[in-house]
């Protein structure tokens, strides 16, 4: 665990169970592990602040209605956006966060 829950209450996380924590933690640590190549072994506060931050994310993702991209009035107009659509926002999301953090130890070229 990268971030206990101690230091994610500290830190002003909403209230959440420590087992639904355990989780969201475990999801976004393994989310920078993949983009890393599991590289970081002793996270940094920056790696911390990141982790906090996409518990966040993920706990808001988990709670919305992704059907509903926009609804007009007058001539009556409603846009949906499939479900695969809005994963694919939100990981793009999640995935720029990390590399904005997490910088070179996301690089997965040679040289």
């Amino acid at each position: 665990m990268w971030l206990s829950y101690d230091e994610y209450v500290l830190r002003g996380g909403e209230y959440v169970s420590e087992k639904e924590y355990t989780a969201l933690e475990m999801k976004a640590r393994k989310r920078v592990d993949y983009l890393t190549l599991e590289r970081i072994t002793l996270p940094s506060d920056d790696i911390k602040t990141l982790i906090f931050e996409l518990i966040g994310m993920f706990k808001e993702f988990d709670k919305q209605e992704h059907n509903l991209s926009g609804y007009g009035n007058d001539g009556v107009s409603v846009s949906f956006v499939s479900p695969e659509a809005a994963k694919k926002d939100f990981d793009k999301r999640a995935d720029d966060l990390i590399y904005s953090v997490v910088g070179d130890l996301a690089y997965r070229g040679l040289g």
